[in-house]
């Protein structure tokens, strides 16, 4: 994604900044209790002999505000993550079971970063490119998000040749009627319908395919 670089770039720099605000979001939220709680285990650990008063004032005033920024780091990356893969879960892979693991990707698209997630999903598949599961998310992505619908077309039929499971090949399939038809290309449209009928004969989808390729205009 040549293209998308110096977009690609602002988008990272933005991104920084989207850490620091969600940081001091967590910060004071939840900075006062962390250093209420702390400051009483102190207290506790001098009542108890178990350190000095004065150690007790350089915890309470050098060691707890960095533990607190830590902590805050911690639990940024832990909500993250589970809102990652509920994403990936519910949305990011249309209904498709994970065959990988895509946190990195997941938080990039949940943060409104989406050339940056489709360059790592690119990278990934430099490394692993028979794994369908990202081949289709790479191309969900393009259609929708990245607004590239021509090139989710040739990475959606990347994915195919990887040999998807049944499953998949339906989600393949659908997706590339809808977007041979936005695309207003009938020739490869009447080809994936007639595909997708052959592929589910017998079947309620496969009927609707065939009455829809019995439609279209000549």
């Amino acid at each position: 994604m040549a293209t998308d670089a110096a977009p690609g770039g602002k988008r990272l720099r933005d991104s920084h900044v989207g850490d620091r605000v969600e940081n001091i979001r967590i910060l004071v939220t939840l900075g006062p209790w962390m250093f209420m709680v702390l400051t009483i285990a102190e207290v506790v650990l001098v009542l108890r002999g178990l350190i000095s008063v004065d150690v007790c004032v350089l915890l309470v005033a050098v060691a707890n505000p960095l533990i607190i920024l830590g902590l805050s780091r911690v639990l940024r990356g832990t909500f993250e993550g589970v809102a990652a893969r509920l994403m990936g879960t519910l949305l990011s892979t249309r209904g498709t079971p994970h065959t990988r693991e895509f946190s990195e990707m997941e938080s990039l698209v949940i943060r409104g970063e989406y050339a940056t997630a489709a360059e790592r999903y690119e990278e990934f598949l430099v490394a692993f490119p028979r794994d369908t599961d990202a081949w289709m998310r790479l191309a969900a992505l393009q259609a929708g998000e990245l607004g590239l619908p021509d090139r989710a077309v040739v990475t959606y039929l990347k994915a195919r040749e990887t040999g998807p499971t049944p499953q998949q090949e339906r989600l393949i399939g659908n997706a590339l009627i809808d977007l041979h038809r936005a695309l207003g290309d009938r020739h490869a449209l009447r080809a994936e319908l007639a595909r997708f009928a052959r592929l589910n004969a017998n079947t309620a989808i496969g009927r609707e395919a065939q009455r829809a390729l019995r439609e279209m205009p000549s």
